[in-house]
């Protein structure tokens, strides 16, 4: 396995095994990390069997060390690296998808003033 896939693998296993995500009975989850100069944050919701949506965040700071480095080991020289990552994960089966997001813009952005909209559009999809 590359450095790559072992990094996506590790984070992945952080987030589905947090003890911020399993007090809830969730049937899959969507996390959202950015990693800007100075700064990483993440947050997204949890889904449950009945649609329903709960927001969350990830608290493992382990998350964050193995995510800056996958921001590295994916850098491409003379371009911009990805600044999101949007993590989704199936419980039931421990299906994964991950994306990325380069640019300064916010793809994902979590406000006030989308709350509903992107808990639509963050709800994972598995085919």
């Amino acid at each position: 396995m590359d450095r790559k896939t072992e990094l996506v693998t590790s984070i992945c296993k952080e987030i589905a095994r947090g003890e911020d995500i399993n007090r809830f009975d969730w049937e899959s989850v969507s996390i959202v990390i950015k990693i800007s100069p100075g700064h990483v944050s993440n947050k997204g919701y949890l889904y449950d069997s009945n649609g329903q949506a709960v927001s969350t965040y990830a608290e493992s700071k382990k998350i964050f060390r193995l995510a800056m480095e996958l921001q590295t080991v994916t850098h491409v020289p003379g371009e911009d690296p990805w600044q999101e990552m949007l993590v989704q994960i199936r419980r039931l089966d421990g299906r994964i998808k991950v994306d990325f997001h380069y640019g300064p813009d916010r793809r994902w952005a979590i406000l006030p003033s989308n709350l509903e909209a992107m808990m639509e559009e963050l709800r994972p999809a598995f085919d």
